[in-house]
């Protein structure tokens, strides 16, 4: 007697089963399922690698932005122009800070660029109002006698 619960195959009288061309091709949509798996990771790993750098060079720049935001609120100005970073960073890693004044405006524009050798490059941009930097209005020039 035979087994109720194994179906037989169209085709095939009495041998249940897969064809060899049935096996075949299930191992081949395996595979490259398999395969877009694995190259998927690959570029997640990538992408959060690189992410991981962006986040550390942010946090670089705001801790100059900081510094050099305290010093001018403290009315130490350090020079204008193209500056290094304060603080000693890993093996690769570069700061550079600049800052300039806005005439007549009392604002100061200030920006710390963080690089990397493996790729990263990151700018950061702060404001800060500083009415010391406006000249006081000399009222003989003001015309309201």
């Amino acid at each position: 007697m035979k087994n109720p619960s194994v179906p037989l195959r169209p085709g095939r009288p009495g041998r249940p089963g897969f064809t060899l061309v049935e096996i075949l091709l299930s191992l081949l949509v395996m595979a490259g399922s398999i395969g877009l798996y694995v190259s998927g990771m690959q570029a997640a790993e990538l992408l959060d690698r690189q992410a991981r750098g962006e986040d550390r060079a942010a946090r670089i720049a705001e801790r100059e932005l900081e510094l050099l935001k305290n010093d001018l609120l403290a009315a130490r100005r350090p020079p204008q122009g193209v500056a290094r970073g304060r603080f000693r960073l890993p093996a690769g890693w570069k700061t550079q800070l600049r800052w300039a004044p806005f005439e007549n405006e009392g604002t100061v524009r200030m920006a710390a660029r963080v690089t990397q050798r493996a790729g990263v490059d990151l700018q950061v941009e702060s404001f800060l109002f500083l009415p010391s930097l406006v000249a006081p209005a000399d009222p003989s020039q003001r015309g309201d006698r």
